[in-house]
């Protein structure tokens, strides 16, 4: 009896050895692969190295939310140079949530990255280039309708974040086009408004009916916006676009319905 459970509990050890040494091995391999795409995204040799060993060290199954909370608490196992001068490591980390979020299955995919993109809200510059890339990640609908309640929302921070999720999406969706279009003319903070202005979509490759809509509410900024930045910012995209051949006679001949 005695010898029965001594060759069992031997056994037992030998298992759970042999599935930890897999366990092990499946993160460094799942480590290698995120290395592998940081480096395609072209992030800083230096960054990748601190995001990976961190990721080593938190020893979390769940590498996505590990990201997400050292983010949060402003990286605080790193020195105060890397915190707060180098873009280059929450580049970084932007594509490292990228990665782990494509791993997750579609059905849950959307919720649980609207949910990422509120918990990393604060954090300024991982907040802004996620929200941009939001469509890449949740579906239009729920993307949507998430963007519209921030861009009602009282706080500017909020609407800046709503616009930055959605109206990139302007070119092939005529309601959210309408929503951008409302918020340019209404939005009393003159930093939802250029947001605006930097998120509506290119005219390369546009149709005629998109660069006219386009032109005419930069044009419309440029003439009347009470904010002298905002008349700048559309300025400069105007002018982008001429020197790029993406203003069209038809597109700068519209008379914008807003005169």
């Amino acid at each position: 009896m005695a010898m029965a459970t001594i060759l069992f509990t031997s056994l037992l050890l030998f298992a759970l050895t042999g599935f930890n040494e897999r366990a092990v091995l499946a993160q460094e391999s799942k480590l290698d692969v995120l290395t592998s795409f940081l480096k395609q995204k072209s992030v800083s040799p230096e960054a990748i190295p601190l995001i990976v060993q961190h990721l080593k060290n938190s020893r979390a199954d769940y590498y996505l939310g590990a990201l997400v909370t050292w983010a949060k608490t402003d990286f605080p196992d790193l020195h105060d140079d890397w915190k707060t001068e180098s873009t280059s490591l929450k580049l970084g980390v932007v594509h490292s949530v990228l990665f782990f979020i494509y791993e997750l299955p579609s059905p849950l995919r959307s919720q649980k990255s609207l949910e990422i993109l509120d918990e990393l809200s604060k954090c300024e510059f991982v907040s802004f280039h996620l929200s941009q890339m939001a469509s890449l990640f949740v579906d239009e609908e729920s993307l949507k309708r998430r963007a519209f309640q921030l861009m009602g929302a009282a706080g500017s921070e909020e609407r800046v974040r709503g616009v930055l999720m959605i109206c990139g999406l302007a070119s092939s969706n005529e309601s959210v086009m309408e929503k951008c279009e409302k918020t340019l003319l209404r939005d009393k903070n003159s930093n939802v408004r250029n947001t605006i202005l930097y998120s509506l979509p290119p005219l390369n490759g546009a149709t005629i009916d998109l660069q006219k809509k386009v032109t005419s509410l930069h044009l419309h900024a440029l003439i009347y916006d009470a904010n002298r930045d905002v008349r700048e910012n559309a300025g400069r995209h105007l002018l982008s676009y001429a020197n790029a051949g993406n203003l069209s006679e038809k597109a700068v001949a519209q008379k914008s319905s807003f005169y």
